[in-house]
């Protein structure tokens, strides 16, 4: 047996390589298994979704606004303009109007007074707003 006190030198190395060896073993295992590779999975999948979440713009309903809507009620909408009893101007149309928005020579188009909804490039109501 050695007898107490200091180490010799031999000893003091030994013991401090098996202490490194232990230490690089603990360290080389993660800490969180799977995190690095799952910040990799999300960071991807944030990056191809996130065109698709930019190029859709804001949502817009398509849906055409009928004569029976409440607001188009209170406007006097009608789908035809040569049906509509307040229209005096014989030209007044909805593809006429400031407030229309579509192209021309479609059927209907977004209207703003109907909150962008379409309506019939045909139609008329009293919201009527001459372009130009």
């Amino acid at each position: 047996m050695s007898p107490p006190g200091p180490r010799s030198a031999a000893a003091r190395r030994h013991s401090f390589i098996v202490l490194h060896a232990y230490e690089e073993t603990n360290m080389a295992q993660p800490m969180h298994p799977g995190g690095r590779r799952r910040f990799i999975r999300l960071a991807v999948s944030g990056f191809v979704a996130a065109p698709f979440a930019l190029a859709t713009g804001p949502a817009r309903a398509v849906d055409t606004v009928p004569e029976s809507d409440p607001t188009a009620a209170a406007l006097g909408y009608k789908i035809d303009a040569t049906k509509a009893a307040g229209r005096t101007d014989k030209a007044a149309t909805c593809a006429s109007c400031n407030f229309y928005s579509g192209k021309a020579g479609t059927a209907d188009g977004p209207c703003s007074v109907f909150a962008g909804r379409l309506v019939s490039a045909k139609g008329w109501c009293s919201a009527y707003a001459k372009k130009g």
